[in-house]
């Protein structure tokens, strides 16, 4: 996330891709490439990572909470609200 801090989005994504290629189940390189994608408003693509990383592991509250911001920029709101309630149960349980 450093370089995506600095403003360096395509480095910031080439190194989740790396991390993802040499281990694709670490959930955290797809949710922080998600989270970028997010961020540049690559809503697709960024769904598809939230949702592998879900998939890998289903506990990440953060992980949730990113998927219900991106509902709610496509205006999905019933969807933002299961995403945004799974991730406040899952925060609570943890």
């Amino acid at each position: 996330m450093s370089l995506h801090y600095l403003e360096k989005d395509g480095d910031a994504i080439k190194c989740f891709d790396k991390a993802i290629r040499l281990e694709p189940q670490h959930d955290g390189a797809w949710y922080n490439k998600g989270t970028v994608l997010l961020e540049l408003e690559n809503y697709e693509e960024s769904l598809t990572c939230f949702n592998t990383s879900i998939m890998i592991n289903s506990n990440c509250s953060a992980c949730w909470h990113n998927k219900g911001v991106l509902f709610e920029e496509l205006g999905k709101n019933k969807e933002a609200i299961l995403c945004f309630d799974t991730s406040i149960k899952l925060k609570e349980e943890n």
